[in-house]
């Protein structure tokens, strides 16, 4: 279950938990399992199925998405006692692309209470000179030119009608002017991971939530996303925080 309270943006590069308890890296020594994250979209709770799906915004507004990519950091498994277990430190995931959609990591068995991964990535591994080096799976996240950073966070396309017209939309979200809109996302799940098993999560996204979230961004109006918009920008990071869901697969689905 997503829990807004606990979507924190990255304000520095010290992270703590909600509580304001510093998060303990577990032992790695008790046998081991795996964890299958798969990834899943949807619009208003539907599969997207391309481009023949409108989705509703609100009277006579409705769109449709060609193309959704986006990238996670710091992916972590919660655990007893406040222990985390890195999963990867980015993740690559592209809407049609089947090898993007499963990340499978191994972690010591017991049992685990949710996930958190930063949306993007945060702004020192998003320098020039930062951390995390150019690679092939994120080239098409690239920022021309390296004008804010290294990457996008997330490139989300498609055509909007509103009004009898309808125009193409294309929201690049990432940093800009010198901010940092990464943002760090908390989903709790119940789920025990067994000796030699393999055990299941899916990480759903409505694609829906950017624009018809808490903190309503008018698609037909600013169908590009400026890099100078700060508001706009604001307005996304704040519905991305609850855009996504966290569920364990039951165990007969394992």
């Amino acid at each position: 279950m997503n829990n807004p309270l606990l979507c924190r943006v990255l304000m520095g590069a010290a992270l703590v938990s909600a509580c304001g308890m510093k998060e303990r890296v577990g032992p790695g020594d008790r046998p081991r399992g795996a964890i299958e994250l798969s990834f899943r979209h949807v619009g208003k709770g539907q599969p997207l199925d391309g481009e023949a799906q409108y989705l509703t915004l609100g009277p006579g507004r409705d769109y449709v998405v060609s193309r959704l990519e986006y990238l996670l950091s710091d992916i972590r498994l919660e655990g007893e006692e406040r222990f985390v277990y890195p999963l990867a430190r980015h993740h690559y995931v592209k809407h049609g692309a089947p090898e993007t959609l499963r990340l499978v990591a191994s972690v010591p068995e017991g049992y685990y209470s949710g996930l958190n991964f930063v949306f993007g990535l945060p702004a020192a591994d998003n320098a020039p000179h930062g951390g995390l080096p150019p690679s092939k799976d994120l080239a098409s996240l690239d920022w021309e030119a390296h004008q804010e950073g290294l990457y996008h966070y997330m490139k989300l396309e498609g055509v909007v009608r509103a009004g009898g017209q309808a125009q193409p939309f294309q929201i690049f979200t990432g940093p800009s002017k010198g901010n940092d809109y990464s943002f760090r996302d908390n989903l709790t799940t119940e789920t025990t991971v067994f000796e030699g098993r393999t055990t299941r999560l899916v990480l759903t996204m409505d694609v829906n939530t950017w624009f018809d979230g808490p903190r309503a961004y008018n698609l037909a109006e600013s169908p590009t996303l400026a890099k100078d918009a700060a508001a706009d920008h604001e307005r996304l990071r704040d519905n991305g925080c609850r855009a996504f869901t966290l569920k364990a697969l039951p165990p007969d689905q394992q």
